[in-house]
C-alpha cells in the first residue's frame, strides 16, 4: 500500500474518532488531545499557505475554538497558531534555501500577509532575516559542507 494511502486513512480514522468523540458527548481525555494535534497539523499542512482561521479548524474538529486550543497546547505545547507560524517559516526557509524566488515572492507564497511580520518572525526564529539566511545557506551548499543549522528546523 503506497504511503500516501495510508497517511490517508490514518487521517479518516483521526477524523472518526473525533466525530465519534463528539457524538457521544464524552470529553476527550489525553489520547483525544494526541488525535485533535495530529489532525490540526495536518489541517496546518495542507492549508498553511492560505488565510488559515481557528474557527474553521475548530469547525472541522467539531470542538469548539477555546476548547481545541487548549487541547493543541496540552498535547503539542504550543499554539496553534504558533505551529502554523512555525510551518511557514520552515517553507520559507527550504525555499530561500533551494530556490531563487525573491523573498517577497517566498513571503506571500507561504502564507504569510505582511512583508515586515515575515522578516521579524524570521530573525526572532533563526537568528538571521531571511536574505543573510540565503547567503549562508548558498555558501555552505557551495563548500559541499553538512546541512547549516539553524534554530527552527
Amino acid at each position: 500500500m503506497p504511503p500516501n494511502h495510508r497517511s490517508r486513512i490514518r487521517l479518516l480514522l483521526l477524523e472518526l474518532l473525533i466525530l465519534l468523540a463528539r457524538k457521544a458527548g464524552t470529553r476527550l481525555r489525553h489520547r483525544g488531545s494526541e488525535a485533535v494535534c495530529e489532525y490540526v497539523d495536518h489541517l496546518i499542512g495542507q492549508y498553511f499557505r492560505e488565510e488559515f482561521k481557528l474557527e474553521t479548524v475548530a469547525h472541522k474538529t467539531g470542538i469548539d475554538k477555546s476548547r481545541l486550543c487548549r487541547l493543541y497546547r496540552a498535547g503539542s505545547g504550543k499554539t496553534v497558531m504558533e505551529a502554523l507560524r512555525l510551518r511557514r517559516l520552515r517553507e520559507a526557509a527550504e525555499l530561500l534555501a533551494h530556490t531563487d524566488r525573491t523573498v517577497s515572492e517566498i513571503c506571500f507564497g507561504c502564507g504569510f500577509n505582511d512583508l515586515s511580520y515575515f522578516y521579524r518572525a524570521f530573525t526572532s526564529e533563526f537568528a538571521m532575516n531571511p536574505g543573510e539566511f540565503r547567503r549562508r545557506r548558498n555558501k555552505a551548499n557551495c563548500a559541499g559542507s553538512a546541512e547549516f543549522p539553524v534554530r527552527g528546523l
